[in-house]
């Protein structure tokens, strides 16, 4: 709702900000511009001197040294951000690495499509791209967005 106040949690270091809601955002906007900018500004550490980001010097977290390195960096960021929900298909992940494919609903018992799942691909070191599936219009079209970041 307009002027609300939200609490948005940083999962590392388990901080808050602070936000008051200016305009409306569907899903599609929150997770694209929320994970691009988290993996922007985590790999921005490595150019002023940090040894790391995304969280701290441990499995699964990126060295600065292998941010160039195939799947180094969306491996990171799916394993920091492994709290965000898929808020259309409980159950399904959230947050993929993968080479982008076509969004697709879900087709029954064992297909579940991937609405609701971003994707992101980092199979080329030094580029991350990112695609998020939903189906928000009232005739069932599905929407998609791909943005390239890296």
């Amino acid at each position: 709702m307009l002027g609300t106040k939200i609490r948005i949690l940083n999962p590392v270091n388990k901080k808050f900000t602070e936000a008051i809601v200016k305009r409306k955002s569907n899903h599609d906007d929150f997770y694209k511009i929320s994970i691009s900018k988290y993996i922007a500004a985590e790999t921005a550490k490595c150019d002023i001197g940090e040894r790391v980001a995304m969280g701290q010097l441990g499995a699964g977290q990126l060295l600065c040294t292998n941010r160039g390195v195939d799947n180094m960096v969306g491996a990171a960021a799916v394993l920091t951000l492994a709290d965000f929900a898929n808020p259309q298909q409980a159950g399904q992940p959230a947050i993929v690495i993968q080479t982008l494919v076509a969004c697709a609903a879900p087709a029954g018992e064992g297909s579940p499509g991937n609405l609701g799942t971003t994707q992101i691909d980092n199979t080329v070191g030094g580029t991350v791209r990112i695609r998020t599936c939903v189906n928000v219009d009232p005739d069932g079209t599905l929407n998609t967005t791909l943005i390239t970041t890296g």
